[in-house]
């Protein structure tokens, strides 16, 4: 069956990075439209120790965004967690997590997933030429960011677009606002989160 969608023996798998700090139904919502947009088996969530660009971002421990993403993808069979950075620990790089995944999946095409606002600032990334020969990049649109932009600028990375994916305008800070103000974070992720948040007392609940 995925012969026949794809026309080849090609088989993908896609990772979406991030602090999860907390998950959201936006990233949810972003990895089921990459099934789809990218002809995907499983998309992995994988949860960063501590971005090389925003040292010290991450306001939960590892344990706690763990929970709230086995919990949020929970009875999704296309939807895995993947804890090589946490495991691993320091800064976490994408090129060591990527090396690593070839050697676990080395059938597989991988496509890393990510916003086209953040496409810029991959020449920034450590060994970006190594990043380039390890995965594609699935690109989903953002306001004002246009692909015609990227390519003038970001040059050796294989990007395709997802033409058509909705985009949810939430955020992991928005929702930590919420609950450090006392606010419903209801609706804005899942409620197994909800009562993760509030029962492990994170982000001022």
């Amino acid at each position: 069956m995925l012969e026949n969608l794809l026309g080849t023996n090609e088989r993908r798998i896609g990772i979406l990075g991030g602090s999860f700090d907390p998950i959201h139904i936006g990233h949810l919502i972003l990895a089921e439209a990459a099934l789809e947009a990218f002809t995907l088996e499983t998309v992995y969530f994988m949860p960063c120790a501590d971005q090389p660009l925003k040292p010290g971002l991450a306001h939960a421990d590892g344990d706690s965004r763990t929970q709230m993403i086995l919990s949020a993808i929970e009875g999704n069979p296309a939807f895995a967690f993947l804890d090589i950075e946490l495991a691993r620990g320091g800064s976490s790089y994408t090129v060591d997590s990527l090396d690593e995944m070839r050697t676990r999946c080395p059938e597989y095409v991988v496509y890393f997933l990510i916003g086209a606002d953040k496409v810029m600032e991959l020449k920034q990334w450590k060994d970006i030429d190594r990043v380039a020969s390890l995965c594609r990049f699935g690109v989903f649109p953002r306001p004002g960011v246009g692909s015609s932009r990227i390519d003038a600028e970001v040059h050796n990375l294989v990007l395709e677009y997802a033409s058509s994916a909705r985009r949810i305008e939430v955020s992991s800070s928005e929702i930590r606002h919420r609950v450090a103000e006392g606010q419903s974070i209801r609706y804005l992720v899942p409620d197994s989160v909800g009562m993760l948040i509030a029962e492990r007392h994170l982000y001022g609940a």
